[in-house]
Order: C-alpha cells, then sequence, then structure tokens
C-alpha cells in the first residue's frame, strides 16, 4: 500500500497548478495532502 504524504508546494504566479494537485489529492490520485503553500506573490490565487 502507498504511503500517505505530507506535499509543500512552492507557488508562483496565480495557483492554477497548485489547484491541480489539491483536487489530485482529493479524488485520490495523489495518496497526499498539501501541508504548507508558499507563495512569493501575496495576491496569488495558492
Amino acid at each position: 500500500m502507498a504511503q500517505h504524504i505530507k506535499i509543500g508546494v512552492l507557488a508562483s504566479g496565480g495557483g492554477s497548478n497548485l489547484q491541480a494537485i489539491v483536487d489530485a489529492c482529493e479524488s485520490g490520485q495523489i495518496r497526499g495532502t498539501v501541508v504548507v503553500v508558499v507563495s512569493d506573490q501575496a495576491d496569488a490565487g495558492a
């Protein structure tokens, strides 16, 4: 059985890749949870 992982994301831009990762975690495609996000833009969607 695959291990459940904790995921950290470094984001730059609008956050669309972050949303794809969150969606994949929620659907079970990725066995993990996003636990931290760091962005270089205060108004990013991330």
